[in-house]
């Protein structure tokens, strides 16, 4: 079975997930609110997806195509999360279409 992090402080948490995951399981990058980050890496692929309302539509949307809820690791990360230090996942958005000049 398929296993993701869940990456949390005191305050909140975020679903580490592969892009190519949400695209497997039909989760467009537009679907996703402005709470969930995306790594700034260019190529990583890698979406951390806020626990309250993103993550759940992924495993959902995992749930509907495998018949079974992915199996979560929860991963502490003290008083102030990583995640917290990337940009949004709209953010980079905005940045790319800028840079286009849409």
């Amino acid at each position: 079975m398929t296993s993701f992090d869940l990456f949390f402080d005191g305050g909140h948490g975020w679903l580490g997930v592969h892009k190519s995951w949400l695209d497997d399981v039909g989760v467009r990058v537009s679907e996703i609110s402005e709470y969930s980050y995306r790594h700034p890496g260019e190529n990583t692929g890698l979406y951390y997806l806020e626990e309250d309302c993103d993550a759940d539509l992924f495993i959902r949307r995992y749930r509907d195509k495998y018949g079974v809820t992915p199996q979560i690791k929860a991963v502490g990360c003290g008083d102030q999360c990583f995640v917290r230090a990337m940009p949004r996942v709209h953010a980079i958005q905005l940045d790319w279409q800028v840079a286009q000049g849409a």
